[in-house]
């Protein structure tokens, strides 16, 4: 395998892992910590309020 592949999957591979650990992160977030009991409405605290926000705006998925 030439230098210019291995390289390009690195790349691809190292990408898709650091993908996967936020999107892990992001998950294990919202359905198990980081609740604001003292929230109204008990919502999530504000900084993963506005990565839920980003998150559906950008995939276009509804929670």
């Amino acid at each position: 395998m030439s230098p210019k592949v291995a390289r390009i999957l690195k790349v691809i591979l190292g990408a898709g892992a650091v993908a996967f650990v936020l999107w892990s992160g992001y998950w294990f977030m919202v359905d198990n910590h980081f609740i604001d009991e003292g929230h109204p409405n008990g919502r999530f605290t504000p900084l993963v309020e506005w990565l839920h926000k980003v998150f559906t705006k950008r995939t276009g998925l509804a929670s």
